[in-house]
């Protein structure tokens, strides 16, 4: 299995960006469906995912992890869409708007889990529709 650090990296690359809020974003959603096995419709992000991230920091509010968190997913699905290569590896071959940065989240949680681009993913698990 892929760490949430490793894969957030191999989109972000070796930047000077602080990606923490979001690998802790991505590893609290991982938990949550894989190891608690809650259904994607169960999980509220800012109830069950920003809290835990926000302790996990130590930040002093937890609005400032949502910022950096929703920051950090609208950079990261801007360098999926334009590199071909993450974006057939990660999503698969169609190309979706993801509209929040709950989507992002909860895909590179699934990423992690499978290792298979999302498309083929949810040929197999269909209950994981955003």
């Amino acid at each position: 299995m892929q760490t949430a650090n490793r894969l957030v990296r191999s989109i972000f690359g070796f930047s000077r960006c602080n990606i923490k809020s979001l690998v802790c974003s991505v590893e609290v959603a991982y938990e949550l469906m894989f190891i608690q096995g809650r259904s994607r419709a169960s999980i509220k992000v800012t109830k069950d995912i920003y809290p835990d991230v926000a302790k996990e920091l130590k930040a002093k509010k937890c609005e400032t992890v949502v910022r950096q968190v929703e920051r950090l997913c609208n950079k990261c699905w801007e360098r999926i869409k334009k590199d071909d290569y993450l974006l057939k590896k990660i999503v698969g071959n169609r190309a979706q708007e993801l509209e929040s940065s709950s989507e992002i989240i909860f895909l590179l949680a699934c990423y992690m889990k499978y290792e298979k681009p999302f498309q083929e993913v949810l040929e197999q698990e269909p209950a994981l529709t955003f």
